[in-house]
């Protein structure tokens, strides 16, 4: 789970800042706190653009040789595949220790290591 911008609790349901997307918080409380120094470093992001047209301007880039909005396109593609990732597993995580936990094997089993 992410940590608050502020507090630094982990928590998976943090919220984050509307303008820049980049950084989260466990209330509205910490928000508040926090944007005296987030101020300066926030700034409103371009609309989120669906996986597909991020790649197909990748492509566009490449087609074109233009190198630094090649650059700029796989950085923002690599962003949303990383936070998919992280969402996924820690889904799939969920779901597994609810499995495991939901049957008798954790009392028969004790601990598992991984």
């Amino acid at each position: 789970a992410a940590a608050c911008a502020n507090c630094g609790i982990r928590s998976a349901g943090l919220k984050k800042c509307a303008r820049c997307l980049q950084v989260a918080y466990c209330s509205k409380e910490c928000q508040q706190a926090a944007w005296k120094g987030h101020k300066t470093s926030c700034h409103k992001q371009e609309p989120q653009l669906p996986i597909e047209d991020i790649r197909g301007r990748v492509g566009d880039a490449i087609e074109k040789h233009d190198w630094a909005e090649l650059f700029k396109w796989e950085s923002r593609l690599d962003e949303i595949l990383e936070v998919q990732n992280e969402e996924n597993t820690t889904r799939a995580l969920g779901a597994y220790a609810d499995a495991y936990h939901s049957t008798d094997q954790f009392d028969k089993a004790g601990p598992m290591y991984v």
